[in-house]
């Protein structure tokens, strides 16, 4: 073999290298650009499906059931439908529902939107609650919920209004933060 053939093989395996270096960098940039076109499509779904929380001894603090959920890789979201969430940490349990929802920042935040109705069970001392409200925002690392909407608790016979409402599950404590109206019903 002489130098001008070895010269032509090294020159076409130089412009294949070349040819095929440009072919993917423009798949690569096709493929970017179409992710940033779509940056809303699911990347999987769950249908029926049950999410838990444990605190580090493994006891139970949530427990959040929906009809079906859709993640989103773009900012890790996940939507949900018809949801009801269990807070355990407190005896009795709080149930929470609602017709949507969704989870960010990792399960640390639960936006249950739309109308949302909590109850909680009677206790031998309390009678049962049942709270209703909208969007409601529930920090699940830190047991509190919290919404800037009107929200109307019923114990029993007594009821109270009010708009904004923060609630502590751990300081076992419920604050309606204005326009507060209440009736005591006492007993006969």
């Amino acid at each position: 073999m002489n130098r001008l053939n070895l010269l032509l093989i090294l020159i076409a395996t130089l412009l294949v290298a070349a040819y095929a270096s440009w072919l993917l960098d423009t798949f690569r940039q096709e493929t970017r650009q179409a992710r940033q076109e779509q940056p809303d499509v699911p990347d999987y779904t769950l249908d029926e499906f049950t999410l838990a929380r444990f605190d580090t001894r493994g006891h139970l603090q949530q427990r959040l059931t929906a009809s079906h959920g859709r993640h989103y890789p773009a900012g890790g979201r996940i939507e949900l439908g018809r949801l009801r969430l269990e807070v355990t940490e407190e005896t009795p349990p709080w149930t929470l529902e609602a017709d949507s929802g969704l989870i960010t920042e990792g399960g640390d935040r639960i936006r249950l939107m739309g109308a949302v109705i909590a109850r909680r069970p009677a206790t031998g001392t309390q009678p049962a609650l049942q709270l209703q409200t909208r969007d409601l925002l529930v920090l699940t690392a830190l047991s509190r919920a919290e919404t800037d909407a009107r929200a109307e608790l019923q114990a029993g016979p007594h009821r109270l209004r009010g708009t904004g409402l923060n609630l502590d599950w751990r300081q076992r404590r419920l604050r309606l933060l204005s326009d507060v109206e209440s009736r005591y019903v006492l007993a006969p």
